[in-house]
């Protein structure tokens, strides 16, 4: 596929590893988007991507090394190009500074795909970046989430521990159907990682508020007690905690999804919750490995987007605001010890 169009991933984290991973299997141009110059040296090693597949028994030998990716350090002043497809994987509160430096190498010719924890990032980007500007004078914006669960061992290495599926469906724009959005669905679809492409605004919508609900349970009191997401199943408090926090999220949906808030309900929320701890017994989530490793929380964008969502409607959210608090205490407390 000599024509095929170029990605340029924003985030070499396990995500944005894997998705190069797939885009060069799938015969895509792949450009990572790297912090700095040091960052573009440990890559150039090897120049690849090291990704140990689903359910591999044996990691050594199982590993994928991906070759052919190039690679770029985005405090370069060295790099014009203008950049077609944008996948952005970067940690929520690293969005604004990164898309900061490559903003000027996109057009409305663009897309940007968004494929993160969290929610806010989107309406966050516009605010900061297009405040004044309508969706035609903009790239064309797609949302993604996935349930695949990886985790990177080192720089550029993945372990692609629990397979899953990814969504993808574009910004309910004027510009929804552009032919780049297709172009960028049509790439996604020959992903070999169970993608479905081209949902419905509000139906991916509500897929992100379920993943957002899930972590807005699990994350938070994991990160707390220090424990793998299995051990909240086996104790009579946590599960009650989880359904507690389950229950509030449910309340907040249910006014920003007004006339539709049929659409979700408390029993999914609340199956989906105990079904990923249940799945992931062994896991520690995200949230504990970055407060453990004395890393920026994503919570801002977990619990403290059900925080913001229940300002705007007037609704009180007193265990989501109590987890973010929580979650900040620790994290600057850990960060003395």
């Amino acid at each position: 596929m000599a024509s095929a169009s170029r990605f340029h991933i924003l985030g070499a984290g396990a995500i944005g590893c894997l998705l190069a991973h797939h885009l060069r299997q799938a015969n895509y141009p792949v450009t990572l988007l790297l912090r700095n110059a040091e960052s573009l040296q440990k890559f150039g090693l090897t120049n690849s991507v090291l990704i140990t597949p689903a359910h591999s028994k044996d990691p050594t030998s199982q590993a994928i090394r991906t070759t052919g990716i190039d690679a770029e350090a985005l405090d370069s002043r060295n790099n014009s190009e203008d950049i077609k497809h944008l996948i952005v994987t970067t940690k929520t509160y690293d969005t604004t500074v990164a898309f900061k430096s490559i903003k000027d190498r996109l057009n409305p010719d663009s897309t940007v795909t968004l494929v993160q924890n969290g929610m806010g990032v989107y309406e966050e980007t516009i605010k900061e970046f297009y405040p004044e500007a309508r969706g035609v004078e903009i790239p064309s914006f797609i949302l993604g989430t996935t349930t695949h669960g990886c985790f990177r061992t080192e720089p550029f290495r993945v372990i692609h521990a629990g397979f899953g599926k990814m969504l993808f469906g574009a910004v309910d724009t004027e510009k929804r159907s552009t032919p780049q959005v297709n172009q960028a669905m049509g790439a996604f679809a020959k992903l070999e990682l169970n993608v479905q492409v081209d949902q419905p605004y509000d139906v991916l919508r509500i897929k992100l508020f379920e993943k957002l609900v899930v972590n807005a349970c699990i994350n938070p009191l994991t990160a707390t007690l220090g424990c793998k997401n299995g051990a909240l199943l086996d104790d009579v408090h946590t599960i009650q905690l989880l359904k507690d926090t389950c229950h509030e999220a449910f309340q907040i949906i249910q006014a920003e999804f007004g006339n539709t808030a049929d659409s979700i309900s408390y029993r999914t929320l609340e199956k989906a919750v105990f079904d990923v701890c249940n799945a992931t017994l062994d896991n520690r989530s995200s949230m504990l490995q970055d407060v453990s490793a004395n890393r920026r929380s994503e919570i801002d964008y977990i619990n403290g987007y059900l925080v913001h969502l229940a300002e705007k409607h007037n609704l009180p959210s007193p265990i989501n605001r109590m987890w973010q608090q929580l979650i900040k205490a620790r994290s600057r407390i850990h960060a003395m010890a």
